[in-house]
């Protein structure tokens, strides 16, 4: 069984357990993915606001961005081509049937368990939120329209920095003008990398001149180089924010992503699974960041990446420009946040915002029953034409035929 279904099936005998108290609360807010709140909130009969990463906007999209947004797993970037926009199409077909057939159907199996409005689709209940806050911006996302109860609120994982521990404060102040490097793979990285590419990974950052600290938990090599520094935990926020930081490597996490961009560093880009791939793309297209294949890459390729991250102004100057970006805002995202937040509590829901094509079937919202009602219209109409164009040719002739044969008499 699904350990994810698990736990949620858990939570949920929780919730109905002590449904008659959770529900004198007057809003439910919810992080997703995964999206066990919606089943939640529609238990308790709660309105919903829905909180996502950035990447949400590039998957399973509408099919009308697919000539321009490149879907969540597709190998595009900005300016498809013929054949980029068909894989997109294909990738984007792909991500929606997966949705409907996999994932959306093991939500509603626990619908129809818990008897919590088995009758609707999933995806209904879904878009049945009454905002939905996006942790991104268009600085790093794809511009592209967006409804009125979505709302980009940038990072919410961004803070103000605090002072370093003193044994990293005194590490990275001994780095002097050469400065420091960040190296963090995210929580599951280290379960990821084999030996010999942590081994080869310490002997890169070795032959470096900047110090490094490096977040590890499992296998770490020893005879490290003095320029190296291993913690099982580090302040990513406070580093990144700190004036000696140069670069970060990093898996290209969602909030990784965000958290570089905000502070203006840039990235060596390691990505591992998932969305992480879709965010190197992304930190490369604004000219903030190098991809790097862990599986393929070579330490000599990995160090060569790294040195022109440091050495090439370009990449600091667009991770700048970005920063900027990011920051340019009256209210910080947590404050946005809130705002939207007490907006829709103040007004018990935001139903105002709700567009129509949320109640259109798929081929309404295409249009495509509009489009075949007015090819038939068309084709009928040409018929017409042409039946009547015959029918006075006819009479035509026939009154030639009749003309002729007068002038004979």
């Amino acid at each position: 069984m699904n350990w994810r279904r698990v736990v949620m099936r858990s939570m949920l005998v929780h919730v109905k357990k002590h449904q008659n108290l959770l529900k004198e609360f007057d809003l439910m807010i919810g992080d997703a993915p995964p999206p066990c709140h919606v089943i939640v909130s529609e238990l308790l009969e709660l309105p919903r606001i829905g909180i996502a990463p950035a990447y949400v906007m590039r998957f399973g999209q509408d099919l009308s961005k697919a000539s321009y947004i490149p879907d969540l797993f597709s190998p595009n970037g900005y300016n498809m081509n013929f054949m980029g926009r068909v894989k997109n199409v294909l990738y984007l077909l792909l991500s929606m049937s997966s949705m409907k057939l996999i994932v959306n159907e093991r939500y509603m199996e626990l619908n129809r368990e818990f008897d919590i409005m088995p009758e609707r689709p999933f995806q209904d209940s879904l878009d049945m939120a009454e905002m939905v806050l996006i942790m991104g911006h268009f600085a790093l996302e794809y511009p592209q329209p967006i409804l009125p109860a979505t709302k980009l609120v940038g990072p919410l994982t961004v803070k103000p920095p605090n002072p370093l521990p003193r044994d990293l404060e005194q590490f990275v102040n001994g780095a002097g003008d050469k400065g420091m490097i960040l190296f963090s793979l995210g929580t599951l990285g280290d379960s990821v990398l084999q030996k010999h590419q942590v081994e080869m990974l310490a002997n890169v950052l070795g032959r470096l001149e900047q110090r490094i600290i490096w977040r590890l938990k499992r296998y770490i090599p020893e005879d490290l180089s003095s320029n190296i520094k291993v913690v099982r935990w580090i302040p990513q926020n406070d580093l990144l924010a700190h004036n000696s930081t140069k670069a970060f490597i990093s898996h290209t996490g969602h909030n990784s992503l965000y958290e570089a961009a905000f502070y203006g560093v840039p990235l060596v880009c390691v990505p591992l699974f998932a969305d992480q791939y879709s965010n190197c793309q992304q930190a490369q297209a604004v000219g903030m960041g190098i991809g790097v294949d862990i599986k393929t890459a070579t330490g000599d390729g990995i160090y060569q990446s790294i040195k022109r991250i440091i050495n090439e102004p370009s990449f600091k100057g667009n991770a700048t420009r970005i920063s900027r970006l990011l920051r340019d805002s009256p209210r910080t995202s947590v404050q946005q946040a809130a705002d939207w937040i007490e907006y829709v509590h103040r007004h018990k829901g935001a139903k105002h915002l709700r567009p129509e094509v949320y109640n259109l079937y798929w081929y309404q919202h295409y249009l495509l029953d509009v489009i075949a009602f007015l090819a038939i219209a068309l084709i009928a109409f040409c018929i017409a034409i042409r039946m009547l164009f015959r029918l006075l040719c006819n009479i035509c002739v026939k009154s030639s035929k009749v003309s002729h044969s007068t002038k004979q008499d």
